[in-house]
């Protein structure tokens, strides 16, 4: 027998999977980053496995973390802690 979800931990489930294109970056600890401008989020995987969705992100924020020539350092001196941020797994 099927084990199945309240409907409203569906929704959320639905609403927290990512539906934004991962580009991979150059990172011990960063695997990629994704950006959907049209939201102004910004998702990031991590290493770990961890995957973080921040809001609020200008695209200008987003280009200087990809291109930057240590996207780990460049994390952690200007997105860490700058944008609101959700675990989404």
């Amino acid at each position: 027998m099927a084990t199945t979800m309240p409907m409203m931990s569906m929704r959320n489930a639905r609403q927290r999977e990512s539906k934004m294109e991962h580009v991979p970056v150059k990172s011990s600890n960063i695997v990629s980053v994704a950006y959907d401008p049209l939201t102004a989020a910004m998702e990031i995987k991590f290493a770990n496995g961890g995957l973080y969705r921040m809001t609020e992100v200008m695209p200008t924020d987003h280009h200087a973390l990809i291109h930057a020539d240590s996207v780990g350092s460049h994390f952690a001196k200007h997105i860490r802690g700058k944008f609101p941020t959700e675990k989404v797994a």
